[in-house]
């Protein structure tokens, strides 16, 4: 979980989000990043955060 939970913070990174923090604000659960394991679900829930903003 620990892996994954770095790959989206690299993602917010590369998307110009400020933390993590801020996307857990916006209604992302922590546990929701289990599942996420390459970049392709990186890219598919950064997208779905910021349509929902």
């Amino acid at each position: 979980m620990g892996r994954s939970i770095h790959k989206l913070e690299t993602t917010a990174h590369q998307k110009n989000i400020r933390s993590i923090g801020n996307l857990l604000k916006n209604g992302y659960e922590m546990h929701d990043t289990a599942f996420i394991d390459d970049q392709w679900h990186n890219e598919y829930i950064m997208e779905k955060i910021l349509d929902n903003r």
